[in-house]
């Protein structure tokens, strides 16, 4: 984890606001994030190019996070954090338009994962997806490559067992939070265990 994690974990806290183009405002005028958290004030966020009100909402509830706790949380949910500066961060990640500063992940990356299948399809699937699904994800799981879905009832669902039942490596990325209480759907709070046992569970959402 990268010194600075915490500091982007803090200003991830709000309300989903501060995303890449807004890190990367705070990086190239702060020249660190923990500066930026640190020694920021309203004024210096807004020079910094961070909107007036969002500016004033950052200033006025800093005080209140304590970010020791924060971690404290986090720790105790089995989650680290990922953020664009560390060495292990996905190198095609990287690449694209808008990477995300900071991820969560229950698990853990490797190498390997470069090498992977992206499943995605319907909660509603049919007998010949449920078995497509499964045969395609399995044998592709045994071969070496990691199955990366998205927990969703259907065949993310289908893909990421498949994977597991070939001891394969599996990823699920969330559009939600991945401590246990917000996983979803809640049926799938198990399987999330089971996946990060065998790769990751990622998010972007603190």
């Amino acid at each position: 984890m990268h010194q600075d994690a915490p500091y982007f974990h803090a200003f991830n806290l709000f309300n989903d606001r501060v995303g890449p183009m807004r890190f990367k405002k705070l990086l190239g005028y702060f020249g660190t994030i923990q500066k930026a958290w640190l020694e920021s004030d309203g004024q210096s966020l807004v020079a910094a190019g961070i909107e007036e009100d969002l500016a004033r909402e950052i200033a006025a509830r800093r005080p209140q996070i304590n970010l020791e706790q924060e971690m404290e949380k986090l720790t105790k949910e089995k989650i680290g954090i990922i953020t664009l500066l560390d060495k292990h961060y996905p190198r095609l990640l990287k690449e694209i338009y808008d990477p995300p500063y900071i991820m969560y992940i229950r698990g853990e990356l490797k190498t390997e994962d470069e090498f992977g299948l992206g499943v995605v399809g319907t909660r509603k699937l049919s007998n010949y997806g449920r078995q497509a699904t499964d045969h395609i994800s399995g044998d592709l799981a045994q071969a070496g490559l990691t199955i990366i879905s998205g927990l969703a009832h259907g065949i993310d669902t289908v893909a990421h067992l498949a994977a597991l039942r070939n001891k394969g490596r599996t990823i699920a990325v969330v559009g939600s939070s991945i401590d246990n209480q917000s996983i979803f759907p809640p049926s799938n709070r198990r399987l999330a265990e089971y996946v990060s046992q065998s790769g990751a569970v990622l998010s972007e959402y603190p």
